[in-house]
């Protein structure tokens, strides 16, 4: 080297010239003789994402969830002693329970020891690594019991990995399939949660019957049957003077629910000032405040077969019941 002074290090944009000669290098060439030795340093870098890839619902109640991991080096080295860890126990604190079921990968050894729970977090081993650009993939299954709190669930994973050089890299999972969605190839600025959110159980009654039927000594009475009952408060009867008509509540106070979501029950409400003109609506109170509303039915007279519901103008009705009385009690011949 003619002139080891000018020799150093320099980052970003270098322009090579060529002109006279700048300094004495032992030679008679005018043009000047540049040389550029280049040298990269290493940058590691990791990302990770993490996806809900299945919720499937369970007999008995809970729920199978099945997360997708995709794990990348987005740095210029190999990583070595690539891990990821995922604490299931944070995540689920406020559902009744949570059981691992499975980790599996194609890619990566997994720790058959992972449990969710603290100190069991890891779901690898810790003995695989990745070449630059390369990626693998790691599913986790686990069974939720999620209780009266259905979500938000947040869970993030984090990653971890050593570059060739022993540098530390690590990264926070992003909600989605892709780690660095923005595409700067830098993952740890992308890190949202991934979030899970479980359908609630269907709410309400499922009715089997309900029906208004004359009392022999004035009046009117309201049966209902349900099949089951979920979250349900409690009964209003309602009643008009029409079908469509304007409906209003007749219990004082609400009839309260005594059945379950395994078993139905049977009602009764007696209207004394119930008449042949009234028609009845079941409002079913529930505890999400969103009610549910059966009918209308009209009255029923024990003479018709159970079952039946007869919708007739008053005049009609009267001559109806007159016929019936006129037959002894044989089938009804309305017109």
């Amino acid at each position: 080297d003619a002139n080891p002074a000018a020799n150093g290090i320099r980052t970003g944009a270098i322009t090579l010239a060529v002109g006279t000669e700048p300094t004495t290098d032992g030679d008679t060439n005018a043009n000047t003789n540049l040389t550029l030795d280049l040298a990269f340093g290493e940058d590691p870098r990791i990302g990770v994402s993490k996806t809900v890839a299945d919720i499937v619902p369970l007999v008995g109640g809970g729920f199978n969830v099945t997360y997708g991991l995709i794990v990348r080096n987005y740095g210029n080295v190999k990583l070595n002693m690539v891990q990821v860890t995922d604490d299931l126990a944070a995540t689920f604190a406020d559902a009744n329970s949570f059981d691992m079921v499975s980790v599996t990968s194609i890619d990566f050894a997994v720790n058959p020891g992972y449990t969710g729970a603290p100190p069991n977090t890891n779901l690898l081993l810790g003995s695989n690594m990745l070449d630059v650009g390369a990626q693998g993939s790691i599913k986790l299954r686990v069974r939720v019991v999620p209780g009266a709190i259905r979500g938000p669930y947040n869970n993030s994973a984090t990653a971890t990995a050593e570059s060739t050089a022993g540098t530390p890299v690590a990264d926070t999972s992003h909600d989605g399939v892709n780690p660095d969605p923005d595409g700067d190839d830098d993952p740890t600025n992308n890190n949202d949660p991934t979030p899970i959110d479980f359908p609630r159980p269907p709410t309400g009654v499922v009715l089997s019957d309900l029906a208004a039927e004359a009392r022999p000594g004035g009046g009117t009475e309201v049966v209902w049957v349900t099949g089951s009952e979920v979250d349900v408060v409690g009964f209003n009867v309602l009643r008009a003077d029409a079908a469509d008509g304007v409906y209003v509540g007749i219990n004082p106070a609400l009839i309260p629910a005594t059945g379950s979501a395994s078993a139905g029950e049977h009602y009764r409400f007696a209207d004394t000032d119930g008449t042949d003109d009234h028609f009845y609506k079941l409002e079913v109170v529930t505890t999400t405040g969103v009610p549910q509303t059966y009918g209308p039915v009209s009255i029923r007279r024990p003479w018709l077969p159970r079952g039946q519901r007869l919708f007739l103008p008053a005049t009609l009705r009267q001559e109806a019941m007159r016929t019936a009385a006129t037959l002894g009690g044989a089938t009804a011949q309305g017109r």
